[in-house]
C-alpha cells in the first residue's frame, strides 16, 4: 500500500516543503485516488497513454524540479517573493488526475469513465479541495492545463504551467515531426 514514506522517497522535492501539514495533505491525495484505481505501481501510470513518454511520476519530478529552478533562478534576478510551497505542491498535485483518468486493462493504458467524462485536472482539484489543500493551490491545478479556462492568477502557478508544458514536450522526437509533418 502506498504511504507518505514511499511518495517522499520519490519525490525529494517534497522534503523542501516548509509546511509538513501541506505535504501530508498531499500525499494523502496521491494515496487515496492511488488506493481507489487498479493500478499495482505507482511507477507504471504512464504521464500519457497516447504518447509514450514516460511515467506520471518522472513527469512530476520533473515538472516539481523545473518549476523549483524556475522560482530560485527568479527570485535571485528579481526582487520578488514566490511561495515555495505554493509550487512544490502545486507541481506535485498538477496531474495527479491521471492515477484516476487512467486504468490498465488486458495490458493497455485505457481511459477510465471518469477520464472520459471530467476534464482532466478535476478530479484532482477536487480530491486536493476536499483534503484541505488551499484553493490558491486548487486554483494552479485546475489551470495548468490547456483544456481549462481558468485564468493563473498566482505567478506561482504560471511558473508551474509553463515548467509542465516544456516537461511534457521532453519526449517530443522534433526531428521526426520536421521530416513528417513540414517535409524539412
Amino acid at each position: 500500500m502506498l504511504n507518505h514514506r514511499e511518495l517522499f522517497s520519490l519525490f525529494p522535492l517534497l522534503c523542501k516543503v516548509r509546511n509538513p501539514e501541506l505535504a501530508e495533505k498531499a500525499c494523502n491525495v496521491w494515496i487515496k485516488l492511488f488506493g481507489e484505481s487498479n493500478w499495482q505501481n505507482l511507477e507504471d501510470i504512464p504521464f500519457s497513454p497516447d504518447k509514450q513518454k514516460g511515467s506520471l511520476v518522472d513527469h512530476t519530478k520533473a515538472t516539481m524540479d523545473c518549476a523549483f529552478r524556475i522560482a530560485e533562478d527568479m527570485t535571485d534576478i528579481y526582487p520578488i517573493s514566490l511561495d515555495s510551497d505554493r509550487i512544490l505542491i502545486s507541481a506535485f498535485l498538477h496531474d495527479v488526475s491521471k492515477i484516476a483518468e487512467y486504468s490498465i486493462c488486458d495490458g493497455d493504458c485505457v481511459r477510465t469513465k471518469a477520464g472520459r467524462l471530467y476534464q482532466h485536472a478535476f478530479l484532482g482539484a477536487h480530491e486536493a479541495l476536499n483534503e484541505g489543500i488551499p484553493p490558491e493551490i486548487v486554483s494552479i491545478i485546475i489551470g495548468h492545463t490547456p483544456q481549462s479556462n481558468v485564468k493563473m492568477r498566482f505567478l506561482e502557478g504560471v511558473i508551474v504551467k509553463h515548467a509542465e508544458a516544456a516537461v511534457a514536450e521532453a519526449g517530443t522526437d522534433y526531428e521526426k515531426l520536421m521530416r513528417d509533418e513540414l517535409n524539412l
